[in-house]
């Protein structure tokens, strides 16, 4: 590999990380959004998952030149494989990712992966939430009576006040911090 390629890679690498944690730091004391409905509502963070996005074309583009130049079947292998991450990225950005809730219950995204297997809105009523528990990636779980979950992720803007408000709606469930 040469060593332009060598620090594109780099390159890309360093700003996705660098961003991410500007990213994060950005939005740590981010609300929910309040829709005019009274319903409230929480999104993946749109410029963070785009911004992932492009990091991900951009490196497929470098692997890509790679393959160009004489990388081989591997660097072509690896440049279709990040660009289809890429790709797929997308697909969070969808409202099937979207956490919803009204005085009825919640509505949100049933798992991980990417659609349509993994994040398939599920509805669960305040009554039918049964417990709560945080995963190993600190996501926390809603699970109700007939083994549905939701997935509140960690990457939510206004994590911390859904689960004060799911607290308000539910005393009796232990939610533990995250």
């Amino acid at each position: 590999m040469d060593p332009i390629t060598l620090i594109s890679l780099g390159l890309v690498l360093a700003l996705m990380a660098g961003l991410t944690m500007w990213f994060r730091w950005r939005h740590r004391t981010a609300l929910p959004v309040i829709l005019p409905d009274g319903r409230g509502l929480m999104r993946l963070p749109r410029g963070q998952l785009l911004f992932f996005v492009l990091g991900f074309l951009a490196l497929a583009a470098v692997l890509g030149s790679l393959a160009v130049q004489g990388g081989g079947t591997p660097a072509r292998a690896a440049a279709a494989i990040v660009g289809l991450f890429g790709l797929a990225l997308l697909l969070t950005l969808t409202p099937a990712y979207n956490l919803e809730w009204d005085e009825d219950g919640v509505i949100g995204p049933s798992g991980y992966g990417l659609l349509p297997v993994g994040a398939r809105p599920v509805f669960l009523t305040w009554d039918e939430i049964t417990s709560i528990h945080v995963d190993r990636l600190r996501s926390h779980v809603l699970t109700g009576r007939r083994g549905r979950r939701i997935v509140v992720y960690n990457i939510y803007g206004g994590k911390r006040i859904f689960l004060q408000l799911l607290l308000s709606f539910r005393p009796d469930l232990n939610v533990t911090a995250g």
